[in-house]
């Protein structure tokens, strides 16, 4: 018996020494995950702050008209992706047409894009951008009624302002399509 316990004896005294190593070892790993998380976050800001798509930050804000159509444009989450969504005004209410997602594309080093919409004889429009100073370069294959390949340019005119222009890819070169002015309004 007395064996027995003295074994109770340490066993009570290994578990409350045991408990004190539980307590500490949570402390620990919860400012590790503190720690962690700080990191993680600072590191996604710095990284959005150089973003590739950064260009697309004179967008952001307000919407852009051209003839009976707006775009609006918003950051996604901590600025590493994009959202552009069109909408056309009505009496009964502006109906959303068109949604599109632009993001950085590791893999393959490039800014992508794709949109869908309702409305417009394309259900999907698959996008490749580049920036080259106040203008933004996109090739453009879309995928419905109107499939096809084709080239846009986004010049900036002004910090409210830029021309958009369509071209279709044929055997000579770009043929332009259209063109038009979108103008914000905030």
């Amino acid at each position: 018996m007395n064996i027995y316990r003295q074994l109770l004896h340490k066993l009570a005294e290994t578990e409350g020494y045991m408990m004190k190593r539980m307590r500490l070892a949570r402390i620990v790993g919860f400012m590790l995950v503190l720690t962690i998380a700080t990191y993680a976050a600072n590191t996604s800001t710095a990284n959005a702050e150089e973003s590739p798509l950064q260009p697309f930050e004179r967008l952001v804000g307000g919407q852009w008209h051209i003839e009976g159509t707006y775009v609006v444009w918003e950051w996604g989450m901590e600025k590493l992706s994009l959202f552009a969504r069109s909408y056309v005004p009505s009496e009964d209410g502006d109906k959303m047409v068109s949604e599109g997602f632009m993001f950085w594309h590791p893999g393959e080093q490039k800014v992508r894009g794709y949109a869908t919409g309702i409305g417009a004889g394309v259900d999907l429009w698959d996008y490749t951008m580049n920036f080259h100073g106040d203008t933004i370069k996109c090739d453009l294959v879309t995928y419905g009624q109107y499939s096809g390949d084709y080239h846009e340019t986004w010049t900036f005119t002004g910090e409210d302002e830029y021309v958009w222009t369509l071209f279709q890819k044929t055997e000579e070169g770009h043929k332009e399509m259209m063109s038009n002015v979108f103008k914000r309004k905030k």
